[in-house]
């Protein structure tokens, strides 16, 4: 496991003292999260003589946490949020056509609140990620500018959607997901997307913080049975999975990812454990959700059953 560091928090005070005048239900800030990671991973760190056979090289990186404190704190635990490939972490608070986020609509639930960012530095290369890709890709419509008929993401502001484009999932997002849940207490570690392999892999950590994952339409989830138990029934940790609609897209398709939750949610219930998978079209009648449901026109509603499920499991 990589070693982890001292966490350097910093408050930006004229920050909260802004957000706490504009808002009576939390304020803002930031931490620093520094983590001794092994050089090589994507990013464009590796190379040289870990390559030629020799011991890893590490390399201490740092990423910004900016955090959402409510004022009158009324979750046991707090949330963690890591987004998706390609995504920045104000994916959690922003909407492309300017709406509010998860990371405010929790906070003003009573829950503290982190977003994490790729390590500093990590860049992804100009072009990876465009409108064009991601529109079928992510399920707003079968081709580019043809939205499926109950899609619930904003096509309109999709140019603001492209500006996002422009960081990458870097190595070491686990090492700091755990540095960070050491300073901060429980905590659920919500994941999108690509952002599931850091859910996960402080999942498998088994770090004694961890109080539950959040898989929203991830990367494939853990299948091995005895480590699910392990984490989750013996950990007394719980679990949920959520999914949109138009599944059956992508290569390989995002149905093969779904029944990987399933299964695991399938196989952590049978074994004792607290864990739910939704299917919203399915299991809610809720239709046309994306990949991007933080950011979807009916994101709150969607923040809502996270709510809900963390009241019920926590």
């Amino acid at each position: 496991m990589p070693k982890r560091l001292c966490t350097l928090f910093v408050l930006i005070g004229c920050l909260g003292c802004a957000a706490a005048a504009a808002d009576d239900f939390f304020f803002e800030g930031v931490v620093l999260v520094e983590a001794e990671v092994a050089a090589g991973g994507r990013g464009g760190m590796g190379g040289g003589m870990a390559a030629m056979g020799a011991a890893p090289a590490t390399a201490v990186t740092t990423v910004a946490v900016q955090f959402f404190m409510p004022v009158e704190r009324r979750s046991d635990v707090s949330i963690v949020l890591v987004p998706g490939g390609g995504l920045p972490s104000w994916s959690y608070t922003n909407t492309p056509d300017g709406r509010e986020g998860w990371a405010q609509q929790f906070a003003r639930a009573g829950i503290p609140v982190y977003l994490m960012n790729p390590p500093v530095g990590m860049r992804e290369q100009p072009g990876r990620w465009s409108k064009e890709s991601v529109w079928p890709l992510w399920g707003i419509g079968p081709e580019f500018g043809t939205p499926y008929e109950h899609s619930k993401f904003p096509v309109d502001a999709i140019d603001a959607l492209q500006s996002s484009f422009s960081i990458a999932r870097a190595g070491g997002g686990t090492a700091h997901v755990l540095a960070l849940l050491d300073d901060i207490g429980p905590a659920v570690v919500l994941g999108h997307s690509a952002g599931g392999g850091a859910t996960f892999g402080a999942a498998r950590a088994n770090h004694p913080n961890l109080r539950g994952t959040i898989a929203v339409e991830t990367t494939n989830c853990p299948s091995e049975a005895e480590q699910l138990k392990s984490i989750y029934v013996d950990g007394g940790r719980a679990f949920l999975s959520i999914w949109g609609d138009h599944l059956d897209r992508g290569a390989p398709s995002m149905l093969t990812r779904y029944k990987s939750c399933r299964k695991a949610s399938d196989m952590i219930a049978a074994a004792g454990g607290d864990a739910t998978t939704i299917n919203l079209p399915e299991d809610r009648g809720i239709q046309g959700n994306t990949h991007l449901m933080m950011q979807d026109k009916n994101n709150m509603e969607i923040g809502d059953i996270v709510i809900a499920w963390l009241a019920d499991s926590m």
